[in-house]
């Protein structure tokens, strides 16, 4: 059971490494491909939409997850659970992309761009396919066949590599962008549909869920949909007050950094069990002293990766962009500033102390403060106000975790949070970086220098800190005994 679920997660993060890789790889050779700014911020507001759509159809795995537990496992009851969540898949799938073709003209007006209006088809099309290609997650987890979703993963972001080159080789209309990327998930689809084949029979082809079942898609489908809201708000605002050819530089200088997900998505992961089983035990103060030295640990993993691309931010840019994103390489800086309290996992207790209703309204909170900041800060900063606006808003958001932490744990922000060893941790890193900024500007000018310095920088924060922290934990340990 246990190697089942580490199988499962490792390969499932495996996965979405690909798919974030393949986003990477589709934005860089559209970047080099496309010489007008312009253009390439319109082909990016087309893609900011459609993470609202791939956000719906994620929704459902989640549910088909949630409910497995209460399904019967018997081939003919597994055939009637299958089926009919994929085709509240397909009914999802055409309400939410039908409302993007039908919502086209508003989308033109709002983003000033026409190609809403004039590819409405073929991106209605990919939309769709794409939304529907999210079941397979669902599929292949519950069915112990992740291995199949990776396989797939990888294929489909070779195809996607090679047909993005291979077009902007030929010099032909960007729309062909979409037709092969339309055949793509096409392709997908039939994988996916002889794998469910097997849970297909003539009763229960057009099955719909149960009430309950409508109701929890529903109410997770605006929920994850307000999470991504809270996080792309500033694109859409910066995208509707500045324009494409400034978006695609925003777009370009805040894509968020996938470690710092996925370390704090595998940390929560482990947490949250452990977490809810001593709050109802009672027994606060191990809370405390476990997710201090959890955030120890967090603050040796993270801080380094974060402090790097603050640093050195601009060179990563240049390194896989053109240069004519330069404005976007100062801004991939600055954004990034905002991660530097994600050591805290305040997600794994909140959610342990069944307080998830607070963080649903900590998220609209911050979306209205987040566009508040924006409309304020753009008009007198630029882009640089929607960065501004970003990192404040997240800080801000900081203050209902700890006032729920205090108010429902009874322990206070030092409890948990080292704050010396994080500040030592950071003017640790800091101060590296800078030592090793400096000298590398004695070495011969070069974007690739950055594979040089980068490992270097690297190597000696954790060889530093690894040995901190061990020696900090055994301080800790020598403490409780103590008392």
């Amino acid at each position: 059971m246990n190697n089942s679920i580490a199988k499962n997660t490792f390969v499932l993060t495996i996965c979405n490494i690909v798919q974030f890789i393949g986003a990477l790889v589709q934005s860089v050779i559209l970047a080099h491909a496309i010489h007008s700014k312009y253009e390439y911020g319109r082909l990016q507001q087309i893609f900011l939409i459609g993470v609202l759509t791939a956000t719906v159809g994620s929704a459902i795995p989640s549910a088909m997850s949630f409910f497995w537990g209460k399904a019967d496992h018997e081939h003919r009851n597994l055939s009637h659970f299958f089926s009919k969540f994929f085709f509240t898949t397909i009914i999802i799938g055409v309400v939410s992309s039908g409302i993007i073709f039908l919502g086209s003209p508003l989308l033109s007006d709002y983003f000033s761009n026409t190609l809403f209006q004039d590819w409405k088809l073929p991106i209605f099309i990919y939309f769709f396919l794409k939304c529907i290609n999210n079941y397979a997650n669902g599929l292949y987890l519950l069915n112990n066949q992740l291995q199949k979703l990776l396989i797939q993963n990888i294929l489909s972001f070779t195809a996607i590599a090679i047909w993005m080159v291979y077009i902007t080789k030929i010099e032909t209309a960007v729309l062909y962008i979409f037709y092969g990327l339309i055949v793509i998930e096409l392709i997908r689809i039939l994988f996916l549909l002889k794998d469910l084949r097997f849970f297909f029979s003539k009763s229960n082809v057009f099955t719909l869920p149960t009430a309950r079942e409508w109701r929890y898609v529903i109410t997770l489908i605006a929920m994850m949909l307000l999470t991504v809201f809270n996080s792309q708000a500033d694109r859409f605002i910066v995208s509707q007050l500045l324009g494409p050819a400034k978006y695609s530089d925003y777009s370009v200088g805040t894509f968020a950094n996938p470690f710092i997900g996925l370390i704090t998505g595998s940390l929560m992961m482990v947490l949250l069990p452990l977490f809810s089983e001593l709050y109802h035990k009672g027994n606060f103060r191990v809370i405390a002293k476990l997710w201090r030295k959890v955030t120890v640990r967090a603050c040796v993993l993270l801080l380094p990766l974060i402090i790097f691309t603050i640093l050195f931010g601009d060179q990563i840019i240049l390194l896989i962009y053109p240069p004519q994103f330069i404005l976007a390489a100062k801004l991939f800086q600055l954004y990034n500033i905002k991660y530097i309290f994600t050591v805290i996992i305040f997600g794994s207790v909140i959610n342990a102390i069944g307080q998830e209703k607070w963080m649903l309204i900590n998220a609209i909170v911050n979306t209205i403060t987040l566009c508040l900041l924006c409309i304020i800060l753009i008009p007198i900063w630029d882009l640089y106000g929607a960065v501004i606006a970003s990192i404040l808003s997240l800080f801000a958001g900081y203050a209902l975790p700890i006032w729920l932490t205090k108010k429902y744990l009874h322990v206070t922000f030092d409890k948990y949070f080292p704050i010396r060893f994080f500040l030592k941790t950071f003017c640790l890193c800091l101060g590296t970086a800078i030592a090793v900024r400096f000298l590398s500007s004695y070495l011969p000018s070069g974007k690739y220098f950055i594979l040089l310095t980068g490992p270097i920088y690297i190597g000696i924060c954790y060889a530093i800190l690894i040995k901190d922290k061990k020696q900090y934990l055994r301080k800790l340990m020598v403490r409780k005994k103590d008392s």
